[in-house]
């Protein structure tokens, strides 16, 4: 399998992302059982939403404010 040459060779990103192919098996079943009828894009669209929100939100005094922001 190619995942375990990949663990044995000197490629630190790949490595990274074979590690988490591993460990979360799962998860990459359900979008097989699902038959590809769903997409993450909705999801990943909101979460970049969220992270440009906090990113800009260094300079709020509270949490309450970047709550209401987000």
């Amino acid at each position: 399998m190619w995942c375990a040459h990949v663990i044995r060779s000197r490629l630190g990103t790949i490595k990274s992302f074979v590690k988490t192919l591993r460990n979360h098996p799962q998860l990459l079943m359900n979008w097989f059982k699902a038959k590809k009828a769903f997409s993450s894009g909705s999801a990943e669209e909101l979460n970049i939403k969220i992270n440009l929100v906090t990113i800009n939100s260094y300079g709020f005094k509270n949490y309450k404010v970047l709550k209401i922001a987000l």
